[in-house]
């Protein structure tokens, strides 16, 4: 994958949302905004009488940056004088009922841009050490009941999740008379479920397989949306 790391850039964890940081690269050609939201689908779909055994309540990611790009190409294209290198990592409280957090905000230029992603690691040492209770190497933690009982489940999945934008953003030359949001949704819900049945947590074979779906959302796009927010 070819990546444009130099004026993507990092997150910032605040009280009620988590901020990227506008590009602050002198390139005249960036001059569309673009507000990055994440929400999750939670619920397990269709309802039954296996998916009501399990709830989740809580959804955590490490996330250390978004961005628009086409095909292989993620990031700024042209941006000079942006300090790339210090991107730091945030843990994100995703909401659970349906309503996205703001994870980033940036300029993007002139351009075709058909998909957006977030990249997940694994916590640095100085968050792992903010963070009591979060494991090494994961990237999500899912809290939630299996049949009423409590459970954290950490996942290891680093990686970019991606999203195709239907339809793809068009950004003239002039750029568009508004910001635009887009929104990632990620299918929460989805990694406990195999064969139409709920996947118990505390089951080491189950674990494999909810470890093994997330992994396959994060390596796989889905259909997310575009909205173009006039002031």
């Amino acid at each position: 994958m070819q990546r444009r790391d130099h004026c993507t850039t990092g997150l910032a964890l605040a009280t009620a949302l988590v901020g990227l940081g506008g590009c602050t690269s002198t390139s005249p050609r960036a001059i569309q905004a673009v507000l990055v939201l994440l929400k999750a689908n939670a619920t397990p779909q269709p309802p039954s009488q296996s998916a009501a055994a399990l709830e989740i309540t809580g959804l955590r990611l490490v996330i250390r940056q978004a961005a628009l790009g086409n095909g292989e190409d993620f990031g700024c294209i042209d941006c000079q004088g942006d300090d790339g290198g210090n991107r730091a990592p945030a843990i994100v409280t995703v909401p659970l009922d349906g309503s996205p957090v703001s994870i980033a905000a940036e300029r993007v230029p002139p351009g075709h841009y058909s998909a957006v992603e977030i990249e997940l690691v694994a916590p640095p040492p100085a968050l792992l050490a903010a963070t009591p209770g979060w494991s090494v190497d994961a990237t999500i933690e899912v809290r939630g009941r299996y049949n009423g009982t409590e459970f954290t489940l950490p996942l290891a999945t680093p990686g970019q999740f991606r999203e195709a934008l239907s339809p793809a953003i068009d950004v003239p030359a002039g750029g568009l008379p508004g910001p635009i949001n887009v929104t990632i949704t990620l299918p929460a819900a989805s990694w406990f479920v195999s064969n139409g049945a709920s996947l118990d947590p505390s089951d080491a074979a189950a674990r494999a397989r909810i470890d093994a779906n997330g992994r396959a959302s994060v390596a796989a796009g889905v259909q997310t949306t575009k909205e173009r927010t006039e002031h």
